[in-house]
């Protein structure tokens, strides 16, 4: 008894705790790179994408509650597909072992004796009614045996790109409000509110590199260093833009 609630608890729960050490490994490193490709090739996600980084308000806020939300949603997801599925194995098992045992005692019963509320006829009768019946739970149980898996995956995917959405929107507007940052000192309240307006007007990926590159280029021009975020601006795009860059330009900030 304790191995079976030992079975049915402690499966899903080690179950939830890789998925969820995996999902953080795919949020943190795969998504991010997935989306910028993405971003490419799709010009409605793209321009959903930047028209959401251009709102710029309340993006720390959704970010954090995507993340949770989809997170729970996956482990949700997987407690209920494995604590299902285990349980509908079990009790088809034991369903099965029934009826063996029942059809063991036909040939048992014509040996011996029987009382008449006990008969070969009567388990006849039973296993004969049992066979109607098994050919919708069969496909029930096939069904579920695929919508289970169905489900999860399901629930992982919308899960995925809320996240993956969530996350490139929120590292965008971190490293726009980064620059800025680096920047204050060198910009005067109208430059300020310049490329704020110009940041809530970009609708796609170029117009937020512009922006991205004029304030990179004002900063290493005089002589400050950044700390480029690697989920929107990789090593090639700064060397591309930047031929002349120095590697202490990049990470003096680090420290």
């Amino acid at each position: 008894m304790k191995t079976s609630i030992y079975k049915n608890v402690g499966i899903p729960i080690l179950l939830s705790v890789v998925g969820s050490i995996v999902w953080t490994i795919l949020s943190d490193y795969i998504v991010p790179a997935f989306t910028s490709y993405y971003i490419k090739f799709s010009v409605a996600y793209s321009k959903k994408v930047y028209a959401s980084i251009s709102a710029h308000d309340l993006i720390a806020l959704q970010q954090s509650t995507y993340s949770l939300l989809s997170l729970l949603l996956v482990i949700v997801s997987i407690l209920v597909c494995a604590w299902s599925y285990i349980n509908m194995s079990k009790y088809r098992e034991e369903y099965e072992s029934a009826k063996a045992r029942l059809k063991a005692l036909i040939p048992k019963e014509t040996e011996e004796e029987t009382s008449e509320e006990f008969t070969t006829e009567a388990i006849k009768e039973l296993l004969e009614s049992s066979e109607k019946t098994d050919k919708f739970y069969n496909k029930v149980y096939i069904l579920n045996k695929i919508l289970l898996p169905t489900l999860l995956i399901f629930s992982i995917l919308i899960s995925f790109k809320s996240v993956a959405t969530a996350k490139y929107v929120y590292e965008s507007v971190s490293y726009f409000d980064y620059l800025m940052g680096v920047n204050s000192i060198l910009l005067d309240e109208k430059k300020e509110r310049n490329y704020k307006s110009r940041f809530s007007q970009i609708r796609n990926g170029q117009d937020y590199r512009n922006i991205v590159v004029e304030l990179e280029k004002l900063a290493l021009s005089n002589g400050l260093s950044i700390l480029p975020n690697t989920t929107v601006r990789k090593d090639k795009d700064l060397k591309k833009d930047h031929p002349s860059i120095k590697a202490a330009d990049v990470t003096a900030s680090d420290e």
